[in-house]
């Protein structure tokens, strides 16, 4: 199972703004949040404070 990670339309603008090699280092993270269900069974992916 994976989630869909969306940002809102100020975060996207943020993260426009930092340098590629830093932009591309936040939005692996990010993939890796969508992702991280199928990576670890039987656990919560959902760190605290995110909503589902």
């Amino acid at each position: 199972m994976t989630y869909r990670v969306t940002l809102a339309p100020s975060a996207a603008r943020q993260l426009h703004k930092f340098d590629h090699v830093v932009r591309r280092r936040i939005q692996a993270a990010i993939e890796l949040l969508a992702v991280a269900r199928t990576k670890r069974p039987g656990r919560d992916a959902n760190p605290a404070g995110s909503r589902r």
